[in-house]
């Protein structure tokens, strides 16, 4: 039976990979309070008892309104028996390199290491696992040499697959936060990057289905909404699925 402990063992590479968050020096955080339309909307969107994407609009001018996102992780972290995985982007360091000296496979790599390990630590204890969807093997797939450099890299589609696994294994009630991910696969000359691209939709497609378990996911998204795979997800979801909020800026000043 697999343990908690053999899975943490399986992603012990991915450990420094893990990136929430900006470090602190460059957070671009406005302690602001949370606009009450936006309050009453993340309020309905925690209690709902459906699998829902709720995005906070912000600002094409305004790069980042971290109040909003920390402001619902922290009541999401204070209700009994739900839980949060969260990642916010922008303009920062992503594995020890600045913005500008960044590509989208960089910061994409971020986004699944790091999910993959705050899902890890919701897994309970010991679970079944008859298809052994969680084995060293598919970990070790994670894990791909590059023909050209021959360097050995994450491989974002099968992090995808592990995660929608992981995804399987935890709790009911599981919320997934992305802030300031509307550029994380714009590259330098202002292109988008096609396959990672597929992948991210792939990945908030699936966070965003109904669970034949019965289990609720919920995405919260805080940002333009430009990106394709959120705006996918607009096209695709009802209004009763896909509910979206503007930020107002006579609030910013």
């Amino acid at each position: 039976m697999p343990t908690k402990e053999n899975i943490r063992s399986y992603a012990e590479h991915l450990f420094p990979l893990y990136e929430p968050e900006p470090k602190k020096k460059e957070r671009r955080f406005v302690k602001r309070a949370v606009p009450p339309q936006i309050s009453n909307k993340a309020s309905e969107w925690m209690s709902s008892y459906r699998s829902q994407v709720l995005h906070v609009g912000t600002p094409p001018n305004e790069d980042a309104i971290l109040s909003v996102p920390y402001k619902i992780k922290e009541d999401i972290d204070m209700s009994p028996n739900q839980f949060c995985c969260w990642y916010i982007g922008g303009r920062r360091s992503y594995h020890f390199k600045k913005y500008d000296r960044t590509d989208p496979k960089r910061r994409m790599v971020s986004l699944v290491c790091t999910l993959i390990i705050q899902l890890i630590e919701l897994l309970p204890d010991t679970f079944e696992d008859p298809t052994r969807a969680l084995s060293k093997r598919n970990f070790d797939k994670l894990y791909l040499l590059d023909p050209g450099t021959q360097i050995v890299c994450i491989s974002v589609p099968n992090a995808v697959e592990l995660i929608k696994s992981l995804v399987a294994f935890g709790p009911p009630s599981l919320f997934f936060i992305f802030e300031g991910c509307d550029d994380l696969l714009i590259k330098q000359d202002g292109t988008v990057d096609a396959e990672l691209t597929e992948n991210f939709t792939d990945l908030l497609r699936h966070l965003a289905t109904p669970d034949t378990l019965r289990k609720v996911r919920k995405i919260l998204w805080v940002g333009r909404g430009t990106s394709w795979p959120i705006w996918a997800l607009s096209r695709e979801l009802d209004d009763n699925r896909y509910v979206s909020v503007q930020y107002p800026e006579d609030q910013l000043n």
